[in-house]
């Protein structure tokens, strides 16, 4: 009749820990997404420094075996549980609230928390009721989900005004419960002749590994003597994995000659799902590569969230193009997210949250390229929607700002969410000192491709097929060789009227009038566009 551990409580901290697992950890190079700034400072990359969050995992593996009931006569468990506790709490702290370094640092110390009290939690389930407590455990794991939606999502869920940008009440919530899980229940004490024989420590009945009830060695000490082998097994597995990922040459690139040209593209991708619920991963893959892009600016890509996965898409995409990444805002920061790839070097960005007093947050970077000695700048965006029309009056604002400041030539990758000529039309334009790529094209709503002091070569939209709900933009730019410079002012169908490699590739057919409804991907909207010079400016 021993009294049993305080079940509700349990299922709070253990529904909280199998959380915070998933939230976190659940993907090597997730803690780097949290604490990613831009270039050049810009932190640990998810290649190399995820091998740490591996070997992190595994410390706080080996150190739950420290971590059982009664660890020695002298220290007891409330000693030990407190202390790790708060050096836990202090740990998410600086996870959540630094960047670069120190929040990955923080982040691997969480990790080796979380990791060490597994066991002890799942000791405590296993001395409880276990319908009740596993079904209440997994309703805890839903309600942190279903809070994360509302905390990203709050502009278009009931009472999201609430909930906007709290994860630091999810936080508290998820140290709170484990913490008193973690000191709230006494285990009975062992007789002294049971102690020595398992070295002065009580065994998890949840993983019996010292001894039996009656005192006698179990049959999982084997098992046990060999865990640690198969830990490291496990982790030299893991690191060598790490290691055939390196490919340096996939991010080499020729040198080019004048005239340089280049290829930018813009997509929302709706967190690497299909049509049809899907993942479609490596479909964007194979769609970026068709289009022949060399830079591609992504927007609703931040899938490190439970609900849409929890994936680092940026690695993923960045390693199977050899492109390198821009990611910004941190997945933190509580945006969709945007992301800019570019086959050349990054060598400066800026990554901003845009004014949104009452609407969804709007994330947008800018990144600085260097195209074989030519600097570019990209600005890439997702302003918020068509409901709150102040937002985006703001948002417009400042990216016009961020634009007009660049003494760089500049492209404009955005999805603005507002019709041709509109107000935010105007002030991104006019304001920013900016160029569409082809302002007859009236019927369009998101997307758009704006420039400065670069030459439009072609312009395209592909239809969007199953991959996403959204269509392809993209359009090839000439760097100008001299200051006097004349842009194209004639447009022609006619790909026969350009040099070759400057013609769009053949894979998504021929000009295409109206809109393509087709689940394959086709040139629509009266593309591909070609430009070039007549006799006037």
């Amino acid at each position: 009749h021993v009294k049993k551990p305080f079940w509700p409580l349990v299922s709070l901290g253990y529904g909280s820990l199998l959380y915070l697992i998933h939230w976190v950890f659940s993907e090597a190079s997730l803690i780097t997404r949290w604490s990613v700034r831009p270039y050049p400072d810009h932190g640990p990359q998810p290649y190399p420094w995820g091998a740490f969050v591996l070997v992190a995992l595994c410390i706080g593996v080996l150190l739950s075996a420290k971590f059982t009931p009664v660890t020695s006569m002298s220290i007891t468990w409330f000693a030990v549980a407190v202390p790790w506790w708060i050096i836990a709490c202090v740990a998410f702290t600086g996870l959540y609230l630094t960047y670069t370094y120190v929040a990955f640092a923080a982040g691997l110390l969480l990790g080796i928390f979380a990791f060490s009290i597994w066991p002890y939690l799942f000791d405590l389930l296993t001395l409880c009721p276990p319908a009740r407590t596993y079904g209440l455990s997994l309703v805890t794991y839903l309600c942190f989900v279903l809070y994360t939606v509302w905390t990203i999502a709050f502009n278009f869920v009931p009472g999201g005004e609430y909930t906007r940008e709290t994860y630091h009440y999810k936080i508290i919530a998820i140290l709170a419960f484990i913490g008193l899980t973690l000191i709230h229940y006494k285990y009975p004490q062992v007789s002294s002749s049971i102690l020595a024989k398992s070295g002065n420590s009580y065994s998890h009945t949840a993983f019996p590994g010292l001894v039996g009830s009656d005192g006698k060695r179990s049959p999982w000490a084997a098992f046990n003597k060999n865990v640690y082998k198969g830990l490291l097994i496990i982790l030299l597995i893991s690191l060598i994995g790490f290691e055939t990922r390196y490919n340096p040459i996939a991010y080499k690139r020729s040198t080019l000659k004048a005239p340089k040209r280049f290829t930018a593209m813009i997509w929302n991708i709706r967190y690497g799902f299909d049509n049809n619920g899907w993942q479609s991963f490596d479909r964007i893959v194979g769609m970026i590569n068709n289009t022949e892009s060399d830079f591609v600016g992504l927007m609703e890509c931040d899938c490190a969230r439970p609900f849409v996965g929890n994936n680092d898409l940026g690695v993923f995409l960045g390693e199977s193009l050899g492109m390198y990444v821009d990611y910004g805002p941190a997945t933190r920061d509580h945006t969709w997210g945007s992301m800019l790839l570019s086959k050349y070097p990054i060598v400066n960005s800026e990554h901003f949250l845009l004014p949104s007093p009452k609407g969804e947050l709007a994330p947008a970077l800018r990144s600085t390229v260097n195209i074989t000695g030519d600097l570019v700048d990209i600005v890439v965006t997702h302003m918020g929607n068509d409901v709150d029309d102040l937002d985006r009056k703001l948002q417009a604002e400042k990216l016009a700002q961020v634009m007009d400041n660049s003494k760089l030539p500049v492209v404009f990758l955005g999805y603005v969410t507002s019709a041709p000529y509109s107000r935010d039309y105007q002030q991104l334009t006019k304001s920013g000192r900016m160029k569409d790529i082809d302002p007859s094209d009236n019927d369009r709503w998101c997307l758009y491709i704006f420039y400065r002091d670069l030459i439009r070569l072609a312009y395209a939209r592909i239809s969007r097929g199953i991959i996403s709900d959204t269509e392809v933009q993209t359009a090839k730019f000439e760097i100008p060789s001299a200051t006097n410079y004349r842009d194209n002012n004639e447009m022609t169908h006619d790909r026969n009227r350009v040099p070759v490699n400057v013609r769009y590739p053949t894979r998504f057919g021929e000009v295409f009038n109206g809109h393509y409804f087709g689940e394959d991907h086709h040139y629509h909207m009266s593309t591909p566009k070609y430009f070039y010079k007549t006799g006037r400016n």
